[in-house]
Protein backbone atom coordinates (compact mmCIF):
# COMPACT_ATOMS: atom_id res chain seq x y z
CA UNK A 1 0.00 0.00 0.00
CA UNK A 2 1.17 3.36 -0.67
CA UNK A 3 -0.05 6.39 0.95
CA UNK A 4 0.79 10.36 -0.34
CA UNK A 5 -0.45 13.44 1.86
CA UNK A 6 -0.21 16.55 0.37
CA UNK A 7 -0.72 20.23 2.64
CA UNK A 8 -0.42 23.64 1.29
CA UNK A 9 -0.15 26.26 1.79
CA UNK A 10 -0.06 26.31 5.46
CA UNK A 11 -0.37 29.76 7.62
CA UNK A 12 0.07 29.46 11.04
CA UNK A 13 -0.16 32.29 13.62
CA UNK A 14 2.19 33.57 15.88
CA UNK A 15 1.74 35.16 19.46
CA UNK A 16 2.62 38.85 19.67
CA UNK A 17 6.28 38.85 21.19
CA UNK A 18 6.40 39.97 24.96
CA UNK A 19 9.61 41.84 26.26
CA UNK A 20 9.42 40.36 29.98
CA UNK A 21 6.80 37.59 30.09
CA UNK A 22 5.26 37.27 33.65
CA UNK A 23 6.19 35.00 35.80
CA UNK A 24 2.86 32.20 35.83
CA UNK A 25 1.82 30.20 38.89
CA UNK A 26 1.60 26.55 38.66
CA UNK A 27 -2.04 26.37 38.74
CA UNK A 28 -2.93 29.16 36.23
CA UNK A 29 -4.13 27.87 32.78
CA UNK A 30 -1.44 27.48 30.20
CA UNK A 31 -1.76 29.22 26.82
CA UNK A 32 -1.14 27.52 23.21
CA UNK A 33 2.60 29.34 23.22
CA UNK A 34 3.11 27.61 26.91
CA UNK A 35 2.10 24.07 25.20
CA UNK A 36 4.96 22.49 23.32
CA UNK A 37 3.59 18.87 21.23
CA UNK A 38 5.42 16.87 18.86
CA UNK A 39 2.74 16.59 16.62
CA UNK A 40 5.21 16.79 13.37
CA UNK A 41 7.98 14.71 15.23
CA UNK A 42 9.91 17.01 16.14
CA UNK A 43 9.14 19.86 19.92
CA UNK A 44 7.17 23.01 18.63
CA UNK A 45 4.74 25.16 20.34
CA UNK A 46 1.42 24.19 19.63
CA UNK A 47 0.14 27.80 18.27
CA UNK A 48 2.89 26.70 15.53
CA UNK A 49 1.91 23.71 14.39
CA UNK A 50 -0.44 24.00 11.33
CA UNK A 51 -1.97 20.74 12.05
CA UNK A 52 -5.37 19.85 14.05
CA UNK A 53 -3.88 19.21 17.40
CA UNK A 54 -5.82 19.48 20.85
CA UNK A 55 -3.02 18.92 23.76
CA UNK A 56 -4.12 18.28 27.60
CA UNK A 57 -0.80 18.77 29.75
CA UNK A 58 -0.67 17.00 32.92
CA UNK A 59 -1.20 19.90 34.88
CA UNK A 60 -4.83 20.56 33.25
CA UNK A 61 -5.50 17.03 34.19
CA UNK A 62 -3.93 17.44 37.62
CA UNK A 63 -6.29 20.81 38.17
CA UNK A 64 -9.89 18.91 36.91
CA UNK A 65 -8.77 15.53 38.68
CA UNK A 66 -9.27 13.61 35.52
CA UNK A 67 -9.14 10.21 36.77
CA UNK A 68 -10.40 7.87 33.88
CA UNK A 69 -8.46 8.34 29.86
CA UNK A 70 -12.09 8.73 28.88
CA UNK A 71 -12.38 11.42 31.07
CA UNK A 72 -10.32 13.94 28.57
CA UNK A 73 -13.66 13.68 26.27
CA UNK A 74 -14.47 16.75 28.01
CA UNK A 75 -12.02 18.97 27.17
CA UNK A 76 -10.78 17.71 23.52
CA UNK A 77 -13.94 18.24 21.12
CA UNK A 78 -15.71 15.62 19.08
CA UNK A 79 -13.56 13.02 20.60
CA UNK A 80 -15.43 10.06 21.98
CA UNK A 81 -13.99 6.89 23.88
CA UNK A 82 -15.79 3.98 25.24
CA UNK A 83 -14.21 0.86 26.05
CA UNK A 84 -15.73 -2.33 25.19
CA UNK A 85 -17.73 -4.43 27.53
CA UNK A 86 -15.65 -7.65 26.52
CA UNK A 87 -12.63 -6.00 28.09
CA UNK A 88 -10.94 -6.18 24.63
CA UNK A 89 -10.05 -2.69 23.41
CA UNK A 90 -12.30 0.11 22.64
CA UNK A 91 -14.59 2.14 20.56
CA UNK A 92 -13.56 5.48 19.69
CA UNK A 93 -13.81 8.47 17.20
CA UNK A 94 -12.13 11.37 15.88
CA UNK A 95 -14.32 13.23 12.79
CA UNK A 96 -17.29 10.90 13.13
CA UNK A 97 -15.07 7.92 12.24
CA UNK A 98 -15.22 4.75 14.49
CA UNK A 99 -13.11 2.58 15.88
CA UNK A 100 -14.00 -0.11 16.90
CA UNK A 101 -11.60 -3.28 17.91
CA UNK A 102 -14.09 -5.55 17.75
CA UNK A 103 -14.93 -4.68 14.69
CA UNK A 104 -11.27 -4.16 13.29
CA UNK A 105 -8.90 -5.39 15.58
CA UNK A 106 -5.72 -3.10 15.92
CA UNK A 107 -5.71 -2.01 12.63
CA UNK A 108 -8.47 0.67 13.07
CA UNK A 109 -8.89 4.53 11.55
CA UNK A 110 -6.94 5.68 14.84
CA UNK A 111 -4.04 4.76 16.36
CA UNK A 112 -3.06 4.94 20.10
CA UNK A 113 0.73 5.45 21.09
CA UNK A 114 2.82 5.48 24.29
CA UNK A 115 6.16 6.25 24.72
CA UNK A 116 6.19 6.93 21.26
CA UNK A 117 5.52 3.57 20.07
CA UNK A 118 1.93 1.95 18.77
CA UNK A 119 0.44 0.45 21.66
CA UNK A 120 -3.15 -1.05 22.07
CA UNK A 121 -6.12 0.66 22.84
CA UNK A 122 -6.91 -1.33 25.81
CA UNK A 123 -3.56 -0.38 27.58
CA UNK A 124 -4.54 3.54 27.25
CA UNK A 125 -8.30 3.31 27.98
CA UNK A 126 -8.17 1.25 31.15
CA UNK A 127 -5.89 3.66 32.99
CA UNK A 128 -4.25 7.31 33.12
CA UNK A 129 -1.58 8.19 35.68
CA UNK A 130 1.65 10.13 35.79
CA UNK A 131 0.95 12.13 32.24
CA UNK A 132 2.76 14.77 31.23
CA UNK A 133 0.65 15.23 28.45
CA UNK A 134 -2.10 14.10 25.97
CA UNK A 135 -2.08 15.31 22.19
CA UNK A 136 -4.92 14.25 19.63
CA UNK A 137 -4.06 14.65 16.26
CA UNK A 138 -6.33 15.22 13.33
CA UNK A 139 -6.64 13.71 10.12
CA UNK A 140 -4.63 10.99 8.09
CA UNK A 141 -1.65 9.93 9.66
CA UNK A 142 1.37 7.68 8.49
CA UNK A 143 4.03 9.69 6.66
CA UNK A 144 6.22 11.16 9.81
CA UNK A 145 6.10 7.49 12.20
CA UNK A 146 4.03 4.83 13.26
CA UNK A 147 1.11 3.44 11.42
CA UNK A 148 -1.18 4.93 8.69
CA UNK A 149 -4.33 5.64 9.96
CA UNK A 150 -7.26 7.83 8.49
CA UNK A 151 -8.48 9.35 11.25
CA UNK A 152 -5.94 10.37 13.67
CA UNK A 153 -3.66 9.42 16.69
CA UNK A 154 -3.60 9.69 20.16
CA UNK A 155 -0.54 10.13 22.01
CA UNK A 156 0.11 9.34 25.62
CA UNK A 157 3.77 10.94 27.08
CA UNK A 158 4.54 10.05 30.26
CA UNK A 159 6.42 11.60 33.07
CA UNK A 160 9.68 11.36 32.32
CA UNK A 161 12.79 10.86 35.01
CA UNK A 162 14.57 13.97 36.39
CA UNK A 163 18.39 13.65 36.08
CA UNK A 164 19.02 16.14 38.57
CA UNK A 165 16.57 16.25 41.38
CA UNK A 166 14.82 13.35 43.36
CA UNK A 167 11.13 14.10 44.54
CA UNK A 168 7.82 11.79 44.52
CA UNK A 169 3.82 12.59 45.20
CA UNK A 170 1.25 10.85 46.68
CA UNK A 171 -2.45 11.38 45.64
CA UNK A 172 -5.57 10.36 46.30
CA UNK A 173 -9.71 10.33 45.47
CA UNK A 174 -12.40 9.05 47.59
CA UNK A 175 -15.89 10.43 46.01
CA UNK A 176 -19.43 8.69 46.50
CA UNK A 177 -20.05 4.86 45.60
CA UNK A 178 -16.66 3.88 47.52
CA UNK A 179 -14.89 5.56 44.34
CA UNK A 180 -11.27 5.13 45.64
CA UNK A 181 -7.85 6.48 43.02
CA UNK A 182 -4.23 6.72 44.67
CA UNK A 183 -1.31 7.76 42.64
CA UNK A 184 2.36 7.85 43.70
CA UNK A 185 5.37 8.63 41.66
CA UNK A 186 9.27 8.58 42.87
CA UNK A 187 12.16 9.95 41.03
CA UNK A 188 15.44 9.08 41.89
CA UNK A 189 18.70 10.29 39.73
CA UNK A 190 21.13 7.29 40.15
CA UNK A 191 23.89 9.28 38.19
CA UNK A 192 23.93 12.99 38.57
CA UNK A 193 22.81 14.34 35.29
CA UNK A 194 23.21 11.02 33.19
CA UNK A 195 20.56 8.47 34.89
CA UNK A 196 17.86 8.71 36.53
CA UNK A 197 14.95 5.96 37.21
CA UNK A 198 10.86 6.84 38.33
CA UNK A 199 8.31 4.58 39.59
CA UNK A 200 4.75 5.43 39.35
CA UNK A 201 1.60 3.19 40.28
CA UNK A 202 -2.15 3.66 40.36
CA UNK A 203 -4.85 1.83 42.47
CA UNK A 204 -8.06 2.57 41.15
CA UNK A 205 -11.55 0.72 42.48
CA UNK A 206 -15.25 1.53 42.10
CA UNK A 207 -18.92 0.33 41.33
CA UNK A 208 -18.74 0.89 37.95
CA UNK A 209 -21.83 1.32 36.46
CA UNK A 210 -23.77 0.89 39.66
CA UNK A 211 -26.80 -1.57 38.35
CA UNK A 212 -27.42 -4.49 40.69
CA UNK A 213 -28.95 -7.72 40.21
CA UNK A 214 -32.60 -8.78 41.37
CA UNK A 215 -31.44 -11.87 41.64
CA UNK A 216 -27.72 -11.88 43.24
CA UNK A 217 -25.96 -10.48 46.10
CA UNK A 218 -22.81 -9.81 43.90
CA UNK A 219 -21.93 -5.79 43.32
CA UNK A 220 -20.81 -4.24 40.99
CA UNK A 221 -16.96 -3.03 40.34
CA UNK A 222 -14.12 -2.25 38.44
CA UNK A 223 -10.42 -2.92 39.80
CA UNK A 224 -7.08 -1.40 38.29
CA UNK A 225 -4.00 -1.77 39.31
CA UNK A 226 -0.83 -0.45 37.08
CA UNK A 227 3.18 -0.13 38.05
CA UNK A 228 5.33 1.70 35.52
CA UNK A 229 9.15 1.83 35.79
CA UNK A 230 10.63 4.21 33.79
CA UNK A 231 15.03 4.67 32.99
CA UNK A 232 16.60 7.71 31.48
CA UNK A 233 20.28 7.50 30.58
CA UNK A 234 21.88 10.72 28.47
CA UNK A 235 25.40 9.65 28.91
CA UNK A 236 26.90 12.36 26.28
CA UNK A 237 25.07 15.47 25.19
CA UNK A 238 24.64 13.84 21.93
CA UNK A 239 23.15 10.90 23.12
CA UNK A 240 20.27 9.34 24.73
CA UNK A 241 18.16 6.11 25.71
CA UNK A 242 15.35 4.90 27.57
CA UNK A 243 13.52 2.25 29.08
CA UNK A 244 9.64 1.85 30.32
CA UNK A 245 7.92 -0.90 31.62
CA UNK A 246 4.49 -0.96 32.81
CA UNK A 247 2.47 -4.16 33.93
CA UNK A 248 -1.53 -3.26 34.19
CA UNK A 249 -4.18 -5.64 35.77
CA UNK A 250 -8.14 -4.50 35.30
CA UNK A 251 -10.66 -7.01 36.75
CA UNK A 252 -14.43 -6.04 36.38
CA UNK A 253 -18.23 -7.86 37.13
CA UNK A 254 -21.01 -5.92 35.83
CA UNK A 255 -24.48 -6.96 35.55
CA UNK A 256 -26.65 -5.84 31.68
CA UNK A 257 -29.28 -2.25 32.85
CA UNK A 258 -32.86 -3.75 31.71
CA UNK A 259 -36.22 -1.69 32.30
CA UNK A 260 -39.73 -3.18 32.28
CA UNK A 261 -40.95 -3.30 28.34
CA UNK A 262 -44.24 -2.35 29.30
CA UNK A 263 -43.20 1.25 29.90
CA UNK A 264 -42.26 1.08 26.44
CA UNK A 265 -44.98 -0.59 24.76
CA UNK A 266 -48.08 -0.92 27.20
CA UNK A 267 -50.03 -3.02 24.88
CA UNK A 268 -47.15 -5.47 25.48
CA UNK A 269 -48.27 -9.16 26.38
CA UNK A 270 -45.47 -10.76 28.47
CA UNK A 271 -43.96 -14.48 27.42
CA UNK A 272 -45.87 -17.02 28.63
CA UNK A 273 -43.67 -18.66 30.90
CA UNK A 274 -41.67 -15.20 31.92
CA UNK A 275 -40.81 -14.40 35.54
CA UNK A 276 -42.45 -11.71 36.88
CA UNK A 277 -40.87 -8.64 38.42
CA UNK A 278 -43.48 -5.89 38.64
CA UNK A 279 -42.47 -2.82 37.01
CA UNK A 280 -38.64 -2.12 36.63
CA UNK A 281 -37.79 1.61 35.85
CA UNK A 282 -34.40 2.87 34.07
CA UNK A 283 -33.70 5.12 37.30
CA UNK A 284 -33.77 1.73 39.50
CA UNK A 285 -30.72 0.50 37.96
CA UNK A 286 -31.70 -3.17 37.61
CA UNK A 287 -30.91 -5.96 36.25
CA UNK A 288 -32.45 -9.89 36.45
CA UNK A 289 -28.98 -11.82 35.54
CA UNK A 290 -28.12 -14.18 37.69
CA UNK A 291 -24.75 -14.42 36.91
CA UNK A 292 -22.64 -11.05 36.12
CA UNK A 293 -20.82 -10.33 33.39
CA UNK A 294 -16.97 -10.09 34.33
CA UNK A 295 -14.14 -9.17 32.45
CA UNK A 296 -10.49 -9.88 33.46
CA UNK A 297 -7.26 -8.22 31.45
CA UNK A 298 -3.92 -8.15 31.89
CA UNK A 299 -1.27 -6.32 29.99
CA UNK A 300 2.83 -6.24 29.68
CA UNK A 301 4.04 -3.22 27.76
CA UNK A 302 7.84 -2.77 27.31
CA UNK A 303 9.77 0.08 25.55
CA UNK A 304 13.25 1.35 24.36
CA UNK A 305 14.53 4.06 22.61
CA UNK A 306 17.58 5.65 21.49
CA UNK A 307 18.55 8.90 19.95
CA UNK A 308 21.99 10.09 17.94
CA UNK A 309 22.38 13.71 17.13
CA UNK A 310 25.52 14.26 14.74
CA UNK A 311 26.17 17.30 11.90
CA UNK A 312 22.19 18.84 12.76
CA UNK A 313 20.55 15.50 12.07
CA UNK A 314 19.01 13.24 14.44
CA UNK A 315 18.43 9.34 13.92
CA UNK A 316 15.72 8.12 16.11
CA UNK A 317 14.68 4.41 16.88
CA UNK A 318 11.94 3.11 18.85
CA UNK A 319 11.08 -0.79 20.19
CA UNK A 320 8.27 -2.33 22.11
CA UNK A 321 6.89 -5.38 23.29
CA UNK A 322 3.29 -5.70 23.90
CA UNK A 323 2.14 -9.06 26.11
CA UNK A 324 -1.70 -9.19 26.66
CA UNK A 325 -4.44 -11.88 27.98
CA UNK A 326 -8.45 -11.35 27.89
CA UNK A 327 -10.57 -13.46 29.84
CA UNK A 328 -14.32 -13.17 29.89
CA UNK A 329 -17.44 -14.69 30.61
CA UNK A 330 -20.72 -13.24 29.28
CA UNK A 331 -24.20 -14.45 30.81
CA UNK A 332 -26.17 -15.76 27.66
CA UNK A 333 -30.08 -15.43 29.25
CA UNK A 334 -29.59 -11.60 30.39
CA UNK A 335 -33.37 -11.83 30.83
CA UNK A 336 -33.27 -14.76 32.81
CA UNK A 337 -35.85 -16.86 31.38
CA UNK A 338 -34.93 -19.63 32.28
CA UNK A 339 -33.49 -19.30 36.00
CA UNK A 340 -32.71 -23.18 36.45
CA UNK A 341 -29.67 -23.22 33.82
CA UNK A 342 -26.80 -20.83 34.15
CA UNK A 343 -25.44 -20.55 30.44
CA UNK A 344 -21.98 -18.72 30.04
CA UNK A 345 -19.92 -17.19 27.27
CA UNK A 346 -16.39 -17.89 27.95
CA UNK A 347 -13.59 -15.96 25.93
CA UNK A 348 -9.82 -16.12 26.19
CA UNK A 349 -7.36 -14.69 23.81
CA UNK A 350 -4.00 -14.29 24.15
CA UNK A 351 -2.04 -11.80 22.06
CA UNK A 352 1.72 -10.24 21.16
CA UNK A 353 2.75 -7.21 19.73
CA UNK A 354 6.46 -6.36 18.31
CA UNK A 355 7.36 -3.13 16.74
CA UNK A 356 10.48 -1.14 15.60
CA UNK A 357 11.19 1.93 13.84
CA UNK A 358 14.11 3.88 12.96
CA UNK A 359 13.72 7.35 11.97
CA UNK A 360 16.09 10.52 10.63
CA UNK A 361 15.34 13.74 10.67
CA UNK A 362 16.89 17.21 10.64
CA UNK A 363 17.16 19.07 13.52
CA UNK A 364 18.58 22.21 12.03
CA UNK A 365 16.53 23.29 8.91
CA UNK A 366 18.38 22.57 5.44
CA UNK A 367 19.11 25.46 3.54
CA UNK A 368 17.24 27.42 6.37
CA UNK A 369 13.97 26.37 5.02
CA UNK A 370 13.46 22.34 4.66
CA UNK A 371 12.60 20.45 7.24
CA UNK A 372 12.44 16.32 6.69
CA UNK A 373 11.39 13.31 8.19
CA UNK A 374 12.34 9.26 6.60
CA UNK A 375 11.60 6.24 8.73
CA UNK A 376 11.06 2.51 8.60
CA UNK A 377 8.52 0.60 10.55
CA UNK A 378 7.74 -2.86 11.32
CA UNK A 379 5.18 -4.72 13.53
CA UNK A 380 4.50 -8.14 13.69
CA UNK A 381 1.90 -9.87 15.81
CA UNK A 382 0.16 -13.02 16.59
CA UNK A 383 -3.05 -13.97 18.57
CA UNK A 384 -5.06 -17.19 19.86
CA UNK A 385 -8.33 -17.55 21.06
CA UNK A 386 -10.20 -20.33 22.80
CA UNK A 387 -14.15 -19.74 23.01
CA UNK A 388 -16.86 -21.49 24.92
CA UNK A 389 -20.27 -21.22 23.93
CA UNK A 390 -23.71 -22.31 26.04
CA UNK A 391 -26.63 -22.14 24.09
CA UNK A 392 -30.15 -23.43 25.92
CA UNK A 393 -31.98 -25.92 23.84
CA UNK A 394 -36.33 -26.17 24.24
CA UNK A 395 -37.23 -29.32 23.14
CA UNK A 396 -41.09 -28.57 21.78
CA UNK A 397 -43.36 -30.70 19.80
CA UNK A 398 -45.42 -28.57 17.32
CA UNK A 399 -48.21 -30.03 15.64
CA UNK A 400 -50.95 -27.85 13.52
CA UNK A 401 -54.22 -27.19 15.13
CA UNK A 402 -52.50 -28.47 18.93
CA UNK A 403 -51.12 -26.09 21.84
CA UNK A 404 -47.32 -26.39 21.54
CA UNK A 405 -45.91 -28.88 24.44
CA UNK A 406 -42.74 -29.28 25.76
CA UNK A 407 -41.75 -32.73 25.47
CA UNK A 408 -38.44 -32.50 27.50
CA UNK A 409 -36.79 -29.49 29.99
CA UNK A 410 -34.45 -27.01 28.85
CA UNK A 411 -30.82 -27.85 28.73
CA UNK A 412 -27.56 -26.65 27.91
CA UNK A 413 -25.32 -27.60 24.89
CA UNK A 414 -21.48 -26.08 24.73
CA UNK A 415 -19.65 -25.45 21.73
CA UNK A 416 -15.78 -25.16 22.04
CA UNK A 417 -14.05 -23.10 19.07
CA UNK A 418 -10.66 -22.67 18.80
CA UNK A 419 -8.76 -20.56 16.59
CA UNK A 420 -5.31 -21.01 16.57
CA UNK A 421 -2.06 -18.30 16.78
CA UNK A 422 -2.67 -16.29 13.43
CA UNK A 423 -0.30 -13.96 12.84
CA UNK A 424 0.51 -10.40 10.80
CA UNK A 425 3.58 -8.51 9.53
CA UNK A 426 3.70 -5.26 8.35
CA UNK A 427 6.60 -3.13 6.76
CA UNK A 428 6.01 -0.29 5.99
CA UNK A 429 8.83 3.26 4.68
CA UNK A 430 7.55 6.46 5.00
CA UNK A 431 8.91 9.89 4.50
CA UNK A 432 7.41 13.96 5.17
CA UNK A 433 9.33 17.16 3.60
CA UNK A 434 7.92 20.63 4.86
CA UNK A 435 9.30 23.82 3.07
CA UNK A 436 9.23 26.97 5.00
CA UNK A 437 8.24 29.74 2.35
CA UNK A 438 8.83 32.93 4.59
CA UNK A 439 7.27 33.59 7.75
CA UNK A 440 4.00 31.51 8.56
CA UNK A 441 4.01 30.13 5.34
CA UNK A 442 4.59 26.58 4.39
CA UNK A 443 3.67 23.57 1.84
CA UNK A 444 4.36 19.58 3.28
CA UNK A 445 4.04 16.19 1.33
CA UNK A 446 4.68 12.72 2.26
CA UNK A 447 5.18 9.73 1.32
CA UNK A 448 4.58 5.73 2.60
CA UNK A 449 4.59 2.49 1.07
CA UNK A 450 2.93 -0.53 3.20
CA UNK A 451 3.55 -3.94 2.88
CA UNK A 452 1.16 -6.16 5.21
CA UNK A 453 0.72 -9.62 5.16
CA UNK A 454 -1.35 -12.20 7.61
CA UNK A 455 -2.37 -15.52 8.42
CA UNK A 456 -5.75 -17.03 9.70
CA UNK A 457 -5.34 -20.95 10.12
CA UNK A 458 -9.49 -20.90 10.48
CA UNK A 459 -12.33 -21.14 12.76
CA UNK A 460 -11.74 -24.79 14.56
CA UNK A 461 -15.86 -25.82 15.83
CA UNK A 462 -15.97 -28.12 18.75
CA UNK A 463 -12.48 -28.46 19.04
CA UNK A 464 -10.20 -26.90 22.27
CA UNK A 465 -6.91 -26.06 22.35
CA UNK A 466 -5.52 -29.67 23.46
CA UNK A 467 -7.74 -31.30 20.68
CA UNK A 468 -5.87 -28.85 18.58
CA UNK A 469 -2.27 -29.41 19.85
CA UNK A 470 -3.50 -33.24 19.57
CA UNK A 471 -4.09 -33.17 15.60
CA UNK A 472 -7.77 -34.56 17.13
CA UNK A 473 -10.00 -31.38 15.16
CA UNK A 474 -11.77 -31.89 12.02
CA UNK A 475 -10.93 -29.18 9.06
CA UNK A 476 -11.57 -25.53 9.31
CA UNK A 477 -14.83 -24.24 8.81
CA UNK A 478 -13.08 -21.24 6.38
CA UNK A 479 -10.00 -23.17 5.63
CA UNK A 480 -6.60 -21.36 5.71
CA UNK A 481 -5.65 -17.97 3.98
CA UNK A 482 -3.32 -15.64 3.30
CA UNK A 483 -3.99 -12.00 2.35
CA UNK A 484 -1.43 -9.67 0.21
CA UNK A 485 -2.91 -6.07 -0.39
CA UNK A 486 -1.07 -3.40 -3.07
CA UNK A 487 -2.87 -0.19 -3.43
CA UNK A 488 -2.46 3.30 -3.52
CA UNK A 489 -4.43 5.94 -1.16
CA UNK A 490 -3.73 9.35 -1.59
CA UNK A 491 -4.49 12.63 0.86
CA UNK A 492 -4.39 16.40 0.60
CA UNK A 493 -5.43 19.50 2.77
CA UNK A 494 -4.97 23.33 2.97
CA UNK A 495 -4.78 24.97 6.24
CA UNK A 496 -4.78 28.75 6.30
Amino acid sequence: MSLLTLAAPAFAQEAPPAATPPEQSPDAPLNDADIVVSARRREENLQDVPLVVNAVTGQAIEKLNLRNFQDITSVVPGLALTPNANGIGSSSSIRGVNHDVNVSGENGTIQYYMGDAPVQSGIVLQTMYDIAQIEVLRGPQGTLRGRATPSGSITVTTRQPDLTEAGGYVGGTYASANAINGQFGINVPVWQDKLAVRIAGLYDKNSGDRVHSINSTLDPYNDTRSLRATVRFEPLSWLKAGFMYQGLGFQSQAWDHVQSYALVNPAAVPTAGAPDYGTITQQQRLSVERNPRTVSTNFKLYNWNAEADYAGQRLIYVGSRQISQFDSFTPVDSANFFPALNGVGHSVTGAHVTTHEIRLQNESRIAGMFDYVVGYFNSKGDATTQLSNDSILRFLLDIPGVPRTQIAPPSINTTQIFLPRSTSNEESYFGNLTAHLGEGTEIAGGLRHIRYTSTVPGVFIGCTAAQYVAAACAPPSNGSNFSYNVSKTVYSATIR
